[in-house]
């Protein structure tokens, strides 16, 4: 069987138990028991953030804003992920989620939301 098939056999409800017998040809047959957990891909994070990224980099603001917000609920650390977020709010016409996302990526250490909140600041009106 390929693994997908065998992948579709198993899966099922988190915490149930499957049971398998295993036969190889040159193998003596076993059997074994698993118990069914979530499976996180710790990467897609960054999956959700590149493909923010090439559709921001299209233009297409609304699906990156999706993208953007998956890879943030995945990952609250993604400090680049803010970033691209406040700029797509920028896009948007969202002044304040784009201020507030930028203020998140800097808490987070992005240097980039650093600056341009710095610049921000010295804007007249803003100190």
């Amino acid at each position: 069987m390929s693994a997908k098939d065998i992948s579709n056999l198993i899966g099922g409800e988190e915490g149930t138990v499957v049971k398998l017998r295993i036969n190889r040809p040159g193998s003596s047959e076993f059997n074994l028991i698993l118990f069914r957990q979530q499976i996180i891909n710790h990467n897609i994070d960054k999956d959700y953030f590149n493909r923010c990224l090439a559709r921001f980099q299209l233009k297409d603001y609304g699906d990156a804003l999706g993208d953007c917000n998956e890879s943030i609920q995945i990952n609250p650390n993604n400090d680049k992920a803010y970033f691209l977020l406040s700029g797509v709010h920028f896009k948007l016409g969202n002044k304040y989620q784009e201020i507030e996302n930028l203020q998140k990526a800097a808490r987070l250490g992005n240097k980039k939301a650093r600056e341009i909140l710095k610049k921000i600041q010295q804007l007249p009106g803003n100190q």
